[in-house]
């Protein structure tokens, strides 16, 4: 399989960060009660919705 350049990786970043941005917004779940329902630290959540860190599927499932 291909690389991912760094232009794609941070477009696919953007593009995950702003996606659970908006779907918090809807609901109204804080970051903590996000990241304990995915199971993963507050930190983590913290950090794909600033873009430093791309969502692994099992933490979107």
């Amino acid at each position: 399989m291909a690389k991912m350049g760094p232009t794609r990786a941070r477009d696919s970043h953007g593009l995950a960060a702003n996606l659970v941005k908006l779907a918090r917004a809807k609901t109204g779940v804080t970051q903590a009660r996000m990241a304990a329902l995915a199971g993963v630290p507050r930190s983590t959540v913290e950090r794909i919705e600033a873009g430093t860190r791309q969502p692994s599927l099992p933490t979107l499932g």
